[in-house]
C-alpha cells in the first residue's frame, strides 16, 4: 500500500516541493500526492522569479504521470489568480500586494529577464507598474496553466483523509449554516454549495477551536480520518520562543495545519502513523 504525501501551501517553492518528493522517494502510481492549494504568490526563498511558473509545470507533469493518484485542490491565492485570468482586468490590490506581482513576474518572457532571473528593474529596486506588468503577462500564461487553475477542486477526500485549504463553516456565528450538509457533501464527493465555499477556502479557526463544530465532524467522519488543511501559519510555544510551524490540534493529533515557513508536508503511512517533513533547506533564511 502506498503512502499519502500531502503538500502544505508551496507559494512558488518549486525547489522545496522537488526536495520533498526526492527525499521521500516519491513513487508515482504507488503513493497518493495531494496539494492543499496556494501554489502561486509570494516570492520564493530559493531560486529566481520563474519559480512559480516552474512549480506549475512540475505539478502538471505530476498529474500527467499519475492522473489517478495526484490531486491538487484550490487555495485562496489560486482563486485570486484564476479570477484575474478569467476576468482579464487589472489585478486587485489585495492580490497584487500579497504575491500577485511576483506571480505575474514569473511569466515574463525569458528575454526580458536579467541573469538573476528578474525583470531588469531588479527585485528590490524600482518595480514595473501594475499596468505595465499586466500588459506583459496576459498573452504569456500558457493555456495548460490556465486549465490547471480552472480545474482545481474545493477539497480532496478518500477513505483515510479529508483535505481542505481553509477549514469548515462556523455554526456558532451563522445559525442558518448546517455543517453536516457540508460534511456529507464532502464525504459523498459532491459539490459544495456556494454559500459554504468561503469557509472551506478561508476559515482559520476550525483546527484551533470551536469544539462544538469539531464534534459534529465526528458525526460524519469517525476517528480514523485525518483532517488536514493549510492557509494559516500558526505560532506555538517552543521553549522560551513563539515560533511558526505546522500545527497539530490538541483535540486530535490527526488534525493538522501545514502552511508554515520551510514548506512542510504530511506523510501518512496508515490510520495511526504519520510524520511531518520539511522541504526548505534553510527555513530561517
Amino acid at each position: 500500500m502506498g503512502r499519502l504525501i500531502i503538500l502544505g501551501d508551496p507559494h512558488g517553492e518549486y525547489v522545496a516541493v522537488q526536495r520533498i518528493l526526492d527525499e521521500q522517494n516519491y513513487e508515482p502510481g504507488e503513493d497518493t500526492l495531494v496539494g492543499l492549494g496556494d501554489y502561486c504568490d509570494h516570492f520564493p526563498e530559493e531560486g529566481d522569479a520563474r519559480n512559480v511558473r516552474l512549480l506549475i509545470d512540475l505539478l502538471i507533469n505530476l498529474q500527467v504521470e499519475s492522473p489517478n493518484k495526484v490531486h491538487f485542490i484550490l487555495g485562496n491565492h489560486d482563486k485570486w489568480f484564476r479570477n484575474w485570468m478569467n476576468e482579464g482586468e487589472l489585478p486587485p490590490e489585495i492580490w497584487w500586494s500579497q504575491g500577485g506581482r511576483e506571480t505575474l513576474e514569473s511569466y515574463a518572457p525569458l528575454e526580458m529577464l536579467n541573469e538573476a532571473g528578474h525583470l531588469p528593474s531588479g527585485l528590490y529596486g524600482t518595480r514595473m507598474s501594475m499596468e505595465d506588468l499586466y500588459a506583459l503577462r496576459v498573452e504569456h500564461i500558457p493555456d495548460s496553466h490556465k486549465m490547471f487553475f480552472d480545474q482545481l477542486p474545493m477539497y480532496y477526500v478518500d477513505d483515510l483523509v479529508v483535505c481542505v485549504h481553509g477549514g469548515m463553516p462556523d455554526t456558532w456565528h451563522s445559525r442558518d449554516i448546517d455543517i453536516n450538509l457540508v460534511l456529507n457533501a464532502i464525504k459523498q464527493g459532491k459539490p459544495i454549495w456556494e454559500r459554504y465555499r468561503y469557509d472551506v477556502l478561508w476559515d482559520r479557526k476550525f483546527f484551533q477551536g470551536r469544539r462544538h463544530d469539531q464534534r459534529l465532524f465526528y458525526d460524519v467522519f469517525d476517528d480514523h480520518y485525518y483532517f488536514i488543511g493549510g492557509h494559516q501559519v500558526v505560532y506555538q510555544a517552543r521553549g522560551d520562543l513563539w515560533l511558526p510551524g505546522p500545527f497539530v490540534s490538541e483535540y486530535n493529533r490527526k488534525w493538522i495545519m501545514v502552511d508554515s515557513p520551510g514548506m512542510h508536508a504530511v506523510v501518512i503511512y496508515d490510520e495511526e502513523n504519520y510524520e511531518i517533513v520539511e522541504g526548505r533547506a534553510n527555513p530561517s533564511a
